[in-house]
């Protein structure tokens, strides 16, 4: 794969999270490589007061704009880890927009562009009984924590994924005394989850439950970040029908398809 008819150089701009740290920094130059995507790179970062500028030199392939923004992050994010250890602070970041020699550019939201729903008022109230109810349930704010950091850290989207949809099975085990195995048995025909769904959340997270280098390109992270999205809409319907199973007339069985074709919208408590 060349680099024709894409941008070879980019600029990324960002922060450094908490601002109020006031970092400032050189990242040291890096030349590095993903396998997984048949890229190679040139890249330098410089961090001052916090606020983020890192140029990218693509030396072979064509990655799409979300995967080497996800790419840049990490990087920054790795140094940022090392510099919060020796430090003892914690500290992450966010990268804001892009923009290339050729006159290309990108500003990143706060979203995860396939699932936010650009029609929707975020301002609108949600159902007071409805948030009552989900998140008296313990597994439901487990599950949601690790859906916000599997948006959030988009190297780590299949880890946090599975951790997610693990928490969901240790809820079908009645404290224990059911096995593993019943637990996933029960959230499968509780929720109507076939194996093939969390299998594909699998694949993306044991590189990384087992501490390997890996990467996850954006349609890989978008089709395991809707599995589970559908997975928690599910179950909280579940809570709220006070732990009932779904019905298959409502609730398709969700399988390796493509999530949009198959997912059944979550009952609007609004």
């Amino acid at each position: 794969m060349s680099n024709k008819g894409f941008p070879q150089q980019w600029s990324f701009f960002g922060r450094v999270l908490p601002e109020r740290v006031g970092l400032t920094f050189n990242l040291p130059g890096l030349t590095g490589n993903v396998p997984d995507l048949n890229v190679s790179f040139k890249m330098v970062a410089h961090i001052h007061s916090s606020q983020i500028v890192a140029r990218i030199e693509l030396l072979h392939g064509e990655p799409d704009i979300y995967t080497l923004r996800n790419l840049v992050e990490g990087v920054v994010r790795s140094n940022l880890d090392l510099i919060g250890f020796l430090q003892g602070i914690s500290l992450d970041v966010e990268i804001v927009s892009c923009a290339s020699l050729d006159g290309d550019w990108q500003i990143f939201g706060a979203e995860v562009p396939f699932l936010y729903d650009y029609s929707a008022n975020v301002h609108s109230e949600i159902d007071q009984a409805f948030l009552k109810k989900v998140l008296s349930d313990s597994t439901v704010e487990i599950m949601l924590s690790d859906y916000r950091e599997a948006m959030r850290v988009p190297l780590q989207t299949g880890f946090f994924c599975y951790r997610s949809v693990e928490a969901c099975m240790q809820s079908f085990r009645d404290n224990g005394t059911k096995s593993k195995e019943a637990g996933w048995e029960a959230l499968r025909t509780s929720l109507n989850v076939d194996r093939t769904a969390i299998n594909i959340i699998k694949e993306h997270a044991d590189w990384a439950r087992h501490g390997e280098v890996g990467f996850i390109i954006s349609d890989q992270r978008k089709t395991v970040l809707s599995i589970i999205n559908e997975i928690i809409r599910r179950y909280l319907e579940f809570v709220f029908h006070d732990r009932q199973p779904l019905a298959l007339s409502d609730y398709p069985l969700l399988n390796s398809a493509p999530v949009a074709e198959q997912a059944a919208p979550l009952v609007a408590h609004s």
